[in-house]
């Protein structure tokens, strides 16, 4: 008696390619979509958040950003003679890697400075360079899981403060809030 093989008949399935080709799909499926995400975040997510309000309190302050660029204040008030005096110091796109993460993850911020007053805010343009170096010194040295956690986020708001009332005269820093904040 021989034995007969049994073919698929035309109704069922073939099964899954198994070994290397599909786990390589797979793969290639997986690698491509968390590309595509990171672009993302990084091509259209500032935009998303100045549009939404998160960065900019008004659609005048958006005006002037469009005007000045990155870095500049954002916040309006009216001095003594009626010009309109800005108190808050934006800087955009902060991006950097958190302390013990070996370079594999990192934070992408925004951080608004509000100040004393306006005289302020102009010395924080003119020492531009060295407000980033505090708040990059600052945020660097904290780890991910420091980052992570919301309840340290006030006393590392409170200690970016103090650091960056160092670089000007004392009182002259109010406080200071993140409206952008990823931890990737």
């Amino acid at each position: 008696m021989a034995e007969e093989t049994a073919a698929p008949s035309e109704g069922e399935a073939k099964p899954a390619p198994k070994g290397p080709k599909g786990i390589i799909l797979i793969l290639g499926l997986v690698v491509g979509l968390l590309a595509g995400a990171a672009g993302g975040l990084f091509a259209l997510g500032p935009m998303l958040a100045k549009k939404s309000g998160y960065v900019a309190a008004s659609a005048e302050t958006a005006e002037h950003e469009a005007e000045e660029g990155s870095g500049e204040a954002s916040h309006v008030g009216e001095g003594a003679d009626g010009e309109a005096v800005s108190t808050i110091y934006t800087l955009d796109n902060i991006i950097l890697n958190p302390a013990g993460s070996g370079g594999t993850r990192f934070l992408m911020l925004a951080t608004a400075i509000d100040a004393k007053d306006a005289t302020v805010v102009e010395q924080m343009k003119a020492r531009d360079a060295e407000t980033r170096d505090v708040l990059l010194r600052v945020m660097g040295s904290k780890t991910v899981e420091e980052l992570a956690d919301m309840q340290r986020r006030e006393a590392i708001k409170k200690e970016l403060a103090d650091s960056l009332g160092t670089l000007f005269k004392k009182g002259a820093i109010r406080r200071v809030y993140f409206p952008q904040f990823v931890i990737q």
